[in-house]
């Protein structure tokens, strides 16, 4: 399929005038600046997008300075959002391959690539694995339940749930879905110069790109971009151990979800159980939002329980000793 000039700047037209862009100065003029290379049959290079996209001098040293590295790769992430929305039914598609700064118009009828963007889709997103992982933990719980003494010592889970409960029956008794959300920690990557190496690291106080986006500019000489690894926090998968054998003496319409990848579609009419810490609730918090329940993240963790604007109820967080093994 010949793809003209004309076509494919009508296709970039359509994606910066999209919602994921158009109120975006930076990514416009990131995708605008790759699109215009690609029509000059030019592959521009990290250094000269850094001067003349955003504004550094020659002396600009990738090993120092992650900044093209970083929003390319939300580039990247911006589009493929794009063509999950908006962008579905386009025909032909623009595509920036991993490691590069040139873009390709590709249509997307095209086998190979349908087939090649599955697969390149799957082994981006490194946090396949975590969901793979706990759906063999949700099999083998099902196996557990199903086939197996419920009473054996190995089963933490209690075999019984009182129907005078005040929480379980109530909570299954409309018949949704339940969707199972455990809150993944945000990893980034860095480039160490001292040692001469990649690293993954943690930051307590990133928490999601538009932090990660913060610190960049407040510390631009970061090396630091996000990860495609996620992680689940300590003891989630403790819970999960205890919490699925309760929901499936309820409900067999179970799901399983990390917060990272999550969108309210997802969870449209479904019951919600979340395992995780408040700063990896995410997208949740557009619901936690719309309902009585207010939490502060603070040293002194609180939540608070608010109706009609007073505090009818506090709970604080209790915290285990670090050594103590079922701290979960």
């Amino acid at each position: 399929m010949t793809i003209t000039d004309d076509k494919k700047k009508s296709i970039v037209q359509s994606i910066l005038e999209s919602k994921d862009f158009k109120d975006s100065s930076i990514y416009r003029s990131l995708l605008t600046y790759l699109a215009d290379s690609a029509l000059s049959n030019c592959i521009p290079k990290e250094i000269t997008v850094a001067i003349d996209v955003f504004g550094k001098d020659v002396t600009f040293n990738s090993n120092k300075d992650s900044t093209v590295r970083y929003h390319v790769h939300t580039l990247r992430n911006k589009l493929e959002k794009y063509y999950k929305n908006e962008g579905k039914e386009d025909k032909v598609r623009l595509v920036i391959p991993k490691g590069h700064y040139e873009i390709k118009f590709v249509a997307s009828n095209d086998r190979m690539f349908q087939k090649s963007d599955r697969v390149i889709s799957f082994l981006k997103r490194w946090e396949i694995v975590t969901i793979i992982l706990l759906l063999l933990i949700n099999s083998y719980l099902i196996y557990r339940t199903t086939f197996m003494n419920p009473f054996s010592p190995i089963s933490r889970a209690p075999s019984h749930v009182d129907t005078e409960d005040k929480i379980w029956p109530p909570f299954f008794e409309n018949g949704n879905p339940v969707s199972v959300i455990l809150g993944d920690d945000f990893f980034m990557d860095e480039f160490c110069p001292d040692y001469d190496r990649y690293r993954i690291i943690r930051d307590w106080k990133i928490d999601s790109e538009e932090e990660l986006s913060e610190f960049l500019v407040k510390h631009p000489d970061a090396n630091l971009w996000k990860s495609e690894i996620t992680g689940i926090p300590f003891g989630g998968t403790s819970n999960l151990m205890d919490i699925l054998p309760i929901v499936y003496r309820f409900q067999d319409n179970v799901s399983l979800h990390i917060s990272s990848t999550l969108s309210l579609d997802d969870i449209q009419n479904h019951n919600i159980i979340y395992i995780g810490e408040f700063k990896n609730l995410r997208i949740l918090n557009q619901i936690i939002y719309k309902t009585p329940i207010r939490y502060q993240y603070l040293p002194e963790e609180k939540l608070h329980i608010v109706e009609n604007g007073d505090t009818v109820e506090t709970f604080i967080r209790i915290e285990a000793p670090y050594e103590q093994q079922d701290k979960y």
